[in-house]
C-alpha cells in the first residue's frame, strides 16, 4: 500500500497552515482555482472552482477540514453543479480522515464499500507551487485528477 489507511488521532488543525492562500492551475486547458482560510475556531475552509473556460463553470467545491474526536483531522467536500445543486445529499458530504502529515505533505484516505481505498494527496512544493492528486494505488496518479498551482495575488 502507497500510503497508509489509519487516521492520525493527534494531529492539530495548525499543522496544516501551509494550505492557506490563493492557488490557480489548469487542467486540460480548463482552469482550476482552489482557496483556504487561515485555521480559525478549530478548522478551515476552502473552495474549489473549475472551469471549462474563462465564461462556464463546470463545478465548485466547499470545503472544511476539522478536528473530530477519536478520528482525527477530516477533510469534508461537498460538491455542487452551477447554481449550488448539490451532488451530495443534504447532510452527507465526501469525507477523508487525515492518515498522514508532515510540514509540506497531507494525505487523505476515503473509505466507500463501493470503491477502493482513495487517497488525496496535498503537497507544496517549492514557495509557490501545490500540487494536488487523487491516488488509487496505481503506478502513476490519473492526469485529469492532478492539479499543480501557483500561488495567486488577485482574482483576474
Amino acid at each position: 500500500m502507497r500510503h497508509p489507511s489509519v487516521p492520525l488521532a493527534d494531529s492539530r488543525i495548525e499543522q496544516l497552515s501551509w494550505l492557506v492562500g490563493h492557488w490557480r492551475g489548469e487542467v486540460k486547458g480548463q482552469p482550476i482555482e482552489e482557496c483556504w482560510f487561515a485555521p480559525a475556531g478549530g478548522a478551515m475552509c476552502g473552495m474549489f472552482r473549475w472551469l471549462k473556460d474563462p465564461d462556464t463553470v463546470r463545478f465548485y467545491e466547499l470545503m472544511v477540514l476539522e478536528s473530530v474526536p477519536g478520528a482525527g483531522i477530516v477533510l469534508r467536500i461537498k460538491h455542487f453543479h452551477p447554481g449550488l445543486i448539490g451532488w451530495e445529499e443534504k447532510y452527507q458530504s465526501a469525507d477523508f480522515p487525515l492518515v498522514r502529515l508532515t510540514d509540506r505533505e497531507a494525505v487523505f484516505a476515503r473509505r466507500n464499500d463501493a470503491k477502493p481505498l482513495l487517497w488525496l494527496v496535498y503537497r507544496r512544493e517549492g514557495d509557490a507551487d501545490l500540487v494536488v492528486y487523487f491516488d488509487n494505488g496505481s503506478d502513476e496518479p490519473d492526469p485529469a485528477a492532478f492539479f499543480r498551482y501557483a500561488a495567486a495575488t488577485a482574482v483576474q
